[in-house]
């Protein structure tokens, strides 16, 4: 822990586009996704469609590739196509729909209705904590992302009832807050800001564009420090491992190369607390500074 000077860090774009059926999500996420690429090397575009091949039905507008997701639509499932897109070196990814990892089959809501657990609270525990882990791959990522939302009415109590306040996203209720940017589109492709920099609000207007897409690249690029991002997501992932317990950790750190074990050593302590913890503060059966097999010693 430090203070330091604020310098906006470059990092890719997560954009949040939500809206009712026929709102213009999809056709708007391609103009974007293409526009956020267009002066890049990795300039390749990837839809994750979950929505029974639609993105497709796009095939003669944009040029792009597509990983059908197939139920159940799990956190876990949601990681490991972010994945597979990102080690193919696209720059851009698309998911559309963000809502089936929330409530789609399989989805967080569907695992906490079904759960055998009896406490109410005890049921969210797992989902919530998969959904923390794709929520911190995506923010870690070296993609641009979009992400389309379906949407549900916003329920608020007035007086002794029970009225209908807007439209949110289909998605956990703090999940716009991770956004760089969010609009509501309505209207066949027209759209509303509903979240988006200051810097960046006076160029998008009415419809989105590539040309819009272009202006938050050379936004997020035009950043006044690089930040490593395989580090970044890398040590994220250690953080949410080291929850599970000493034993599942150094599992899960004797996988890595030594080269990534490397980019951990300077959370080692914070990993090591996190273990104790985690394990009920069992006393470990290794020094006071956490040191797992294999793990560089400094």
């Amino acid at each position: 822990m430090k203070i330091e000077k604020a310098i906006r860090k470059s990092l890719p774009a997560v954009i949040c586009l939500y809206g009712e059926s026929g709102s213009g999500k999809t056709f708007s996420a391609l103009k974007l996704a293409h526009g956020l690429v267009a002066n890049a090397k990795n300039n390749r575009v990837c839809v994750i469609d979950t929505e029974n091949h639609r993105a497709s039905h796009y095939d003669t507008d944009f040029d792009f590739d597509v990983i059908n997701l197939e139920p159940p639509f799990s956190s876990s499932k949601f990681i490991e196509a972010i994945r597979l897109a990102q080690n193919e070196g696209y720059g851009a990814i698309i998911i559309d729909s963000i809502s089936h990892e929330w409530d789609g089959i399989g989805g967080a809501v569907y695992q906490a209705d079904n759960s055998l657990l009896k406490n109410k609270l005890a049921v969210w525990q797992e989902p919530k904590k998969e959904h923390k882990k794709l929520m911190d791959f995506i923010l870690s990522s070296k993609c641009h992302f979009i992400l389309c939302a379906r949407t549900k009415a916003k329920i608020k109590q007035v007086g002794k009832e029970i009225a209908e306040d807007g439209i949110v996203p289909i998605q956990e209720k703090t999940f716009l807050y991770d956004m760089l940017a969010v609009f509501h589109m309505y209207n066949k492709g027209q759209v509303e800001i509903i979240k988006c920099p200051k810097n960046l609000q006076l160029n998008i207007a009415n419809f989105l564009s590539e040309a819009h897409g272009k202006v938050i690249a050379d936004w997020v690029n035009d950043a006044g420090a690089s930040i490593n991002l395989e580090k970044l997501q890398l040590q994220k992932e250690a953080r949410l491992v080291a929850m599970e317990g000493i034993s599942t950790f150094i599992a899960w750190h004797n996988e890595l190369s030594k080269e990534n074990q490397e980019l951990l050593v300077d959370i080692k302590k914070e990993l090591h607390n996190t273990c104790k913890e985690a394990d009920g503060n069992v006393k470990l059966k290794t020094n006071t500074t956490f040191i797992p097999s294999k793990a560089p010693v400094e």
